[in-house]
């Protein structure tokens, strides 16, 4: 009868010490082909600041989304497509109204 104590003894201070740590989203990674399409598509439409790669390495566009979260986009010959939506990357606005506009004026299609 002391395993079970023991486990779940073990498993609540596990639990506790993983929540401790106050972990925040630091970055996304999107491999895509075309660095320069998708990069202005997240920096003209999407409105995103590009900031510098810390190496300045080539096929490389880095840029912030809110503090210090970042979006990397990083350039491969191919990149396997997926139609599904179990991986994406979501960003929320507060003025949806306001970026609903912007993209009817830049006639980006949405839905």
């Amino acid at each position: 009868m002391k395993n079970p104590i023991l486990l779940v003894l073990l498993l609540s201070t596990f639990s506790l010490q993983a929540q401790s740590f106050d972990f925040q989203y630091d970055h996304y990674s999107m491999n895509v082909e075309d660095l320069t399409v998708t990069g202005n598509f997240y920096k003209e439409v999407m409105g995103l600041k590009e900031i510098p790669h810390p190496t300045n390495a080539a096929g490389f566009r880095w840029f912030s989304i809110h503090g210090n979260t970042q979006l990397h986009l990083i350039k491969k010959e191919t990149v396997a497509k997926a139609s599904s939506k179990s991986v994406h990357l979501c960003l929320a606005t507060k003025d949806l109204q306001k970026f609903i506009t912007h993209l009817k004026n830049k006639d980006i299609p949405y839905w």
